[in-house]
């Protein structure tokens, strides 16, 4: 009895810890808003002919999935959030040359793309359909960026680079200072993230953003014949609310945390089994002394109290011992945890109080059994 609490604390406290862990990647500030908004990937070619085919059909796809009905606003993007590809560059300043530890994810966006996401502008403004090609060039920078170039101070207006060193001639002016994303996965952490204006730095076209109203994820057909009055040959991937996209990312954590639940839910019915089936063992052996108690005046509760007192050493016992492998479950499990705190402590402790209430609930229908022995019965059995 004492061994199966143990094992079920610490398997309960695995299942709660990687629950939470879940939850938390699930219900984070991704950087835009999951709501309401469908995605459209395009498969990417590598192939000059095909790129420069995609790059062509900038505009007249951006017109043409503003004009759908029921579509607040659409964007298009390149190596954008959720892609599976990646487009880098250097970022330096005319007082801070590129680091080597810098990653720099470079997104081609349209106007509109901030709205449409999501994702919030604290400083500045968005891409717009004013930032076009002949005009000075523009770029929108991610919070974590705009910390690292220019500290506290204002980063709109000032002039970066995307090569090794700062070059004047090829600088771009910063208009805005977006939110951190999650870009490839939620675990990513933030990182530096430049913005540029599609009709400023032309690129093939990977990701459509449509935000919709309610009853949206029914314009997915729409938006597929959309693709194909643009060009009938273009080849259009999966259509489906980002939401969804985002917890096609989650699989690998859903999994574990669906195995560690079902581990922990079977542990904990066969602890309560196992000390239903101990204590009325018990019982069942000390009949005659339940009989002989009862019988020189003990008290039906006193007997049943006898018998959950027993029961109550064991499962602490046991549960003591299990704090000692959820402790060493959780320092196993901390590297695959997300935004792991010292609050997981708390799930221990509640996993810990649920294993006790179940234990002893299991123990109180063999001990209250017990008190109801007719003594002259129990004092004749051999």
């Amino acid at each position: 009895m004492v061994a199966q609490l143990c094992i079920s604390l610490t398997l309960l406290s695995a299942a709660a810890l990687l629950s939470k862990s879940l939850w938390n990647l699930r219900h984070q500030d991704f950087g835009y808003d999951t709501h309401e908004v469908l995605v459209a990937d395009i498969p990417l070619e590598m192939t000059r002919a095909v790129m420069k085919r995609r790059t062509a059909l900038r505009q007249p796809l951006y017109e043409r999935m503003n004009a759908i009905p029921g579509v607040r606003s659409a964007a298009l993007a390149a190596f954008g959030m959720l892609s599976s590809m990646v487009h880098t560059c250097n970022l330096s300043t005319p007082e801070r040359p590129a680091q080597r530890e810098d990653f720099t994810r470079l997104v081609h966006v349209s106007a509109g793309y901030f709205e449409t996401a999501g994702t919030k502008i604290l400083a500045g403004r968005g891409i717009t359909e004013a930032d076009r090609a002949e005009v000075p060039r523009v770029v929108v920078i991610g919070r974590t960026a705009a910390r690292a170039l220019f500290g506290d101070g204002n980063a709109v207006g000032r002039m970066i680079s995307t090569g090794r060193t700062f070059q004047a001639k090829d600088a771009l002016r910063v208009v805005g200072v977006a939110q951190d994303v999650r870009f490839s996965n939620p675990r990513d952490p933030y990182g530096f993230v430049l913005y540029v204006p599609m009709t400023q730095d032309p690129a093939p076209v990977t990701t459509v953003l449509v935000r919709v109203g309610p009853g949206g994820p029914g314009l997915a057909g729409g938006i597929r014949a959309a693709f194909h009055e643009v060009d009938p040959t273009l080849l259009v991937g999966t259509i489906r609310p980002l939401g969804e996209s985002v917890e096609a990312h989650l699989g690998n954590e859903k999994l574990l945390a669906l195995l560690s639940m079902c581990f922990g839910v079977l542990a904990l019915s066969l602890t309560a089994v196992g000390v239903y089936g101990v204590i009325a063992y018990a019982a069942q052996r000390r009949t005659q002394e339940i009989g002989i108690r009862l019988a020189l005046g003990a008290g039906r509760q006193a007997v049943s109290s006898m018998m959950l007192r027993d029961a109550a050493a064991l499962t602490v016992a046991g549960t003591a011992l299990g704090v000692f492998g959820a402790l060493a479950v959780m320092r196993g499990l901390r590297s695959m945890l997300f935004a792991f705190q010292d609050s997981a402590y708390l799930w221990l402790a509640a996993a810990a109080v649920v294993l006790l209430v179940i234990a002893l609930a299991a123990a109180y229908i063999p001990a209250r059994r017990a008190a109801r022995i007719d003594p002259m019965s129990a004092l004749r059995q051999q």
